[in-house]
């Protein structure tokens, strides 16, 4: 991406045909190994990852080790629309944070981040996304919309965000330190869906736990760096309710 790296270089793990390790009606776990200097990255990474269905929750697990110390920030990239149609702007949003990562204009997030407070970024009282993603701001500018990370600021497993249109709500859970929220701002149509529908601009939008992007380039931020041997072990899950009456008036 210029003169960045983005989504782990040309060849991603989204472009990787990953074995089934394990299967039963309500699980899966797909194992990988990424061998040494694969797009540029030290060491021999094994990885695991498990969906899980759990009631109303879908349960996100990664589990990785490597030979070498490496750079490791895995997410999950789904895409979300909980009217199945047309824009997500119409949305409503609540995000439980109160620092988001700005950008430059390739995208990158800089240091430090800042506090959301006035400015369009901020989801602490639930708002209507098209309230807030066109208005006049040098951040949405560079992102074409919102593609900015939040910062999660506990160390456990606690609800971050929700999503939610309607009776049907969505809530993001993570132990990571934080999460990426994008608003499809480059979807171009070219990308076929559910029913072969054509996804175009703004048609979904993703919450991607992870840690700081370029974070080994800023020390002062949770690092992505994964030490020889060390255990990476991290959750997210999506969990689904309906609710009493709408939420989206």
């Amino acid at each position: 991406n210029g003169p960045n790296n983005l989504h782990g270089g040309l060849s991603g793990f989204n472009r990787k045909i990953w074995t089934i390790e394990a299967l039963n009606s309500t699980k899966i776990t797909l194992r990988l190994m990424s061998p040494d200097h694969e797009e540029g990255y030290p060491g021999n990474l094994s990885v695991h990852f498990s969906v899980a269905v759990d009631n109303n929750r879908v349960v996100l697990s990664y589990l990785a080790v490597s030979d070498q110390d490496t750079i490791v920030n895995l997410s999950h990239h789904s895409y979300f629309n909980l009217h199945g149609d047309n824009s997500i702007i119409d949305h409503q949003l609540e995000i439980m944070s109160k620092l988001f990562v700005p950008i430059d204009k390739f995208g990158l997030s800089l240091s430090p981040p800042i506090s959301v407070t006035e400015t369009p970024f901020d989801f602490t009282v639930k708002a209507k996304i098209a309230d807030r993603i066109d208005l006049d701001h040098e951040q949405l500018r560079l992102g074409k919309g919102f593609d900015h990370h939040y910062v999660n600021s506990a160390d456990i497993t606690h609800r971050l965000c929700r999503l939610s249109y309607d009776r049907l709500a969505m809530s993001v859970f993570t132990d990571l330190p934080g999460m990426h929220f994008y608003t499809g701002n480059y979807l171009d149509g070219k990308q076929r869906g559910k029913h072969h529908a054509s996804h175009g601009w703004r048609t979904g939008c993703c919450f991607e736990t992870q840690f700081y992007p370029d974070s080994i380039n800023n020390h002062e931020r949770p690092i992505c760096l994964l030490l020889k041997d060390e255990l990476y072990a991290q959750t997210t899950i999506f969990q689904f309710d309906l609710t009493e009456t709408g939420e989206s008036q």
